[in-house]
């Protein structure tokens, strides 16, 4: 009966990786346009050479070393378009879950290891940055490659072991952002292995192979990673993520940010507001029921897992790392991992039959929640800016005296698909540079709106300095005709045209879809 069962657990862990494959494939092959962020990667690589990532990234953006060489190889070989950037992420993703699948059926029992793969497989977050032009994919696969290595050197610390883990530390540390968490972490859990412990020789070993990841990753933090404004920006942008220095106020904020970061890893927001109320109470302390069961069971598994989330909540008190799901896909592995175990251990305490089919029906749950938010997740983003059809349809449209305006937002977009794109042609490109400028047209590129708040608590509104200093440009630069794409705020879809429909042009068309707004403007005769 136990060889009947491992073989029904086997078959089943095969049929939860071949579904969690196919999605990714599935989000990978997708005609989604860039949206903003994978853009600004875009802009960054495809100008440019290697050497010249040696120096900050336009944009506010940081991205490793090695995957912003990865993308400039993948453009040189395959061209610039959506799926040639996205191809290095969709394959990272699925070896992740592969390796992932590896690392549980090592460490837990059948059952449990089973579950935590499918959770992993039916991810909404995994499955998001699967098919998307950033490294987070990355993150996600060495914390599990290097959890793999760490597992085989704690069983066998020969040579090729260590060689083995260092070159995986060495990778993630081209590859991969947070790769001095998954690093240090997985270093320090090696401690807990006596063999290692106890013996110098062993800490000097262990001080070498880490040695070239750390200088890897000093070389870029001292060049691709040195912007003072960017870290100015993001430090703004992520306020909200970065925990307070003051101890009480810590806790917490990292509870609340852990159980965002849960969500959106397993279900997704939609999902968590159709549960019970209390669900992600008893989802949390399940999780801490199984880190508690996990360090029972294997002192240095535990540490693998929750060392690298441990060391980037610390680096948030220190203003250095936000605490949010996206940055965070290295820690993936403790919340299945975590919940699974937790599942198992609650389960064990009936009597034999009854915790099987318990441990069955509250898996199905799980399962069931997760395939659902996945469903959700998937058609309810609203990042993706329909870029390419607005700059198709004014095409068509637009005549040889038009003015065409793009808002300052989708300007990264347009500069994408008109300038480097392989359809740039297609979209109405003007071939004889790269940017956005669309052929026989004044193509005018928008300046990032003002904004302020009349009343406390009220809705900002755009300010009317800006608005007397954008619209008398527009309205210089249009003879005859004018395009207008906006994909900002409702408060510039509301200010920007009513400015220019009160100096006299005369709105022809609109075409408005949830993400940008097209409108066609005629001038009126003197």
């Amino acid at each position: 009966m136990p060889g009947n069962t491992n073989r029904w657990m086997r078959q089943l862990e095969l049929a939860s990786l071949a579904v969690g494959i196919g999605l990714r494939l599935a989000r990978y092959l997708e005609p989604r346009p860039l949206w903003i962020d994978e853009v600004f990667i875009a802009l960054n690589v495809l100008p440019g050479s290697p050497l010249e990532f040696l120096r900050p990234l336009e944009h506010s953006q940081i991205s490793p070393l090695g995957f912003l060489t990865g993308e400039w190889l993948m453009t040189r070989m395959a061209g610039a378009g959506e799926h040639a950037l996205r191809f290095l992420p969709m394959v990272a993703s699925v070896i992740a879950l592969i390796a992932f699948s590896r690392f549980v059926r090592r460490t837990l029992e059948p059952r449990t290891a089973l579950l935590a793969t499918t959770l992993a497989a039916l991810s909404p977050l995994l499955i998001t940055y699967a098919g998307e032009v950033k490294s987070y994919a990355f993150d996600w696969l060495f914390a599990v490659l290097l959890m793999n290595a760490t597992l085989s050197l704690a069983e066998s610390a020969t040579t090729r072991a260590w060689i083995r883990w260092s070159v995986i530390a060495a990778l993630a540390a081209l590859l991969s952002t947070p790769a001095p968490f998954i690093v240090a972490g997985c270093a320090l859990s090696l401690l807990a292995v006596p063999a290692i412990r106890r013996s110098v020789r062993e800490w000097l070993r262990l001080a070498g192979a880490a040695a070239p990841a750390a200088i890897l990753f000093g070389v870029q933090v001292f060049t691709t990673y040195s912007n003072d404004y960017t870290r100015k920006a993001m430090g703004s942008y992520w306020a909200g993520q970065l925990l307070d220095p003051r101890l009480p106020d810590a806790v917490v904020q990292a509870a609340r940010l852990s159980r965002s970061f849960v969500i959106e890893t397993l279900f997704g927001d939609r999902v968590v507001g159709m549960l019970p109320s209390k669900s992600m109470t008893i989802i949390m302390l399940l999780a801490a029921v199984g880190v508690f069961a996990l360090a029972r069971r294997s002192v240095l598994v535990a540490l693998m897992v929750l060392a690298p989330a441990a060391l980037a909540a610390a680096a948030s008190v220190l203003q250095v790392w936000p605490l949010t799901p996206r940055l965070l896909l290295f820690a993936a592995p403790l919340v299945f991992i975590a919940l699974a175990a937790g599942v198992a251990a609650l389960t064990r305490l009936l009597p034999s039959r009854a915790g099987d089919v318990a441990f069955a029906g509250l898996s199905l749950l799980f399962v069931a929640a997760g395939t659902a938010g996945m469903r959700w997740e998937w058609t309810e983003n609203h990042w993706y800016v329909t870029v390419p059809d607005a700059l198709r349809a004014v095409r068509h449209d637009v005549g040889t005296t038009a003015t065409v305006y793009v808002s300052s937002d989708i300007v990264p977009a347009c500069k994408y698909y008109l300038g480097w794109h392989p359809d740039r042609r297609e979209f109405g490109a003007d071939t004889s540079i790269n940017d956005c400028a669309l052929q026989g047209t004044t193509t005018l590129s928008g300046t990032w709106p003002s904004f302020f708040r009349p009343t406390p608590g009220k809705p900002t509104v755009v300010r009317n300095e800006w608005l007397e200093q954008e619209g008398p440009r527009i309205v210089a630069a249009t003879p005859d005709k004018l395009w207008m794409l906006i994909a900002h705020s409702r408060q510039l879809r509301d200010s920007l045209p009513a400015w220019l429909e009160r100096q006299g042009l005369r709105r022809v068309s609109e075409h408005q879809d949830r993400t940008m707004v097209r409108i066609k403007y005629a001038k009126a005769p003197p």
